[in-house]
């Protein structure tokens, strides 16, 4: 580079601008001030959260996650409070977003394993050490993560949860991968320290941590595609919810200090006496269910037909297509009881086939995901002794419970 000519004009070269005083200082300072002016720019041009995120992967823009974080909370429409280990965490609710942090010091880890890796004598007799700053040393991360490594092939592959002995893919072993194999093994826990770093802050949060105890929920993995087709309202309140950061009346008392009683029933209105336990709503919701009962459904039409389609492999499943006199019935209007044929007990069942002798209890439990699987054990113990006594009658009887 010709000094007389930067000092007049600065010149690009390699992806970035040199200038008189060829100093990283006046590079960082730029970056940041390229970065919020995009930002503003994507927050004039009065698109929708969900455009203004397709412009998440600029690359001078994934240099500032704490600006970026603040302006994807803008964007997704959530409240500012949310923490950023939630858009960037892979557990009950993972978006399709990645930490800029994270992706940092996993390129400075695999540039370092191949400079301290590398065949050229001359590479390996240069002592060179990456910037990264104070917080951070690449070289001491490696080490801690082949550490790890050799400490997980020591005691081998372990069970997570309740899960049975081997269950899941096999390890790789760090001692018999070989060297492209281990950088990649190195590169992999150190995504994986990331996120259990992640998931020691969620722990510490009362509110937003709350979702790490659920047990026996499904994780949702949203995609790019995914959230381009869903709605802006939708997404934040999947979001919201799951980290308890919507706008419910509790919350407001800790935002701005209104009064945490729901307004219907004088209880302290959390988001699950909203979505589950709120006594006066449910009858509300119960009203508008009891006035569509009688809405008129699709028919068969004299000469059609219809295809119907078994998706059971045998046993109980098998018999949803073959059974041709199901008879639902449903506690709506009027308390129904166990028909004379089957017992005689105030309990019911929910389908049954008297021809087949086939019976089905579907019990409703819970639509909130805190304590689900007691839930459903409480369904499964109150008609344990109703299916006992159908079984000794000569009945098929399944319980199932729906969440």
């Amino acid at each position: 580079i010709d000094g007389a000519s930067v000092a007049e004009k600065p010149i690009k070269s390699l992806g970035r601008w040199y200038d008189f005083s060829l100093s990283d200082r006046e590079q960082v300072k730029a970056l940041r001030e390229d970065v919020a002016q995009a930002i503003n720019k994507i927050d004039k041009s009065f698109l929708p959260g969900k455009l203004n995120l397709a412009y998440r992967n600029l690359s001078y823009m994934e240099r500032l996650e704490g600006v970026m974080s603040k302006a994807i909370r803008r964007w997704f429409g959530v409240h500012h409070c949310l923490s950023s280990v939630a858009l960037y965490g892979k557990w009950v609710l993972e978006l399709p977003l990645t930490s800029v942090v994270e992706e940092f010091k996993c390129a400075k880890i695999g540039l370092e394993l191949m400079l301290s890796g590398t065949k050229d004598p001359v590479v390996r007799l240069v002592p060179v050490r990456l910037k990264t700053g104070c917080k951070w040393n690449p070289q001491e991360a490696v080490v801690h993560a082949r550490r790890a490594l050799e400490h997980r092939d020591a005691v081998g592959q372990v069970q997570v949860g309740r899960v049975w002995l081997s269950a899941g893919d096999p390890i790789k072993l760090w001692s018999k991968a070989k060297l492209p194999e281990r950088k990649k093994i190195v590169i992999g826990s150190s995504y994986e320290q990331e996120e259990e770093t992640r998931w020691v802050i969620a722990t510490s949060h009362g509110v937003q941590g709350r979702c790490l105890v659920w047990e026996h929920v499904e994780e949702r993995k949203i995609g790019c595609r995914d959230l381009w087709a869903m709605d802006a309202g939708r997404i934040k309140f999947i979001i919201g919810a799951t980290y308890d950061v919507l706008p419910t009346t509790q919350n407001l008392s800790r935002w701005v200090g209104t009064e945490p009683t729901c307004s219907l029933c004088s209880n302290i209105a959390s988001l699950r006496h909203i979505l589950s336990a709120c006594k006066e709503k449910r009858t509300e919701v119960n009203s508008a269910l009891h006035c569509g009962r009688n809405k008129v459904v699709s028919f068969v039409r004299e000469g059609e037909s219809v295809t119907f389609h078994t998706h059971g492999h045998g046993g109980m499943g098998s018999k949803w297509g073959e059974v041709q006199d199901w008879k639902l019935v449903a506690d709506v209007g009027k308390q129904l009881q166990m028909p004379q044929c089957i017992a005689v007990m105030a309990l019911r069942p929910d389908l049954y086939s008297e021809g087949s002798r086939v019976m089905y209890f579907i019990q409703l439990t819970i639509p909130f995901k805190d304590a689900m699987e007691d839930a459903v054990e409480r369904k499964k113990f109150k008609y344990a002794e109703l299916a006992a006594e159908v079984r000794e009658r000569g009945w098929q009887c399944a319980i199932r419970s729906a969440e």
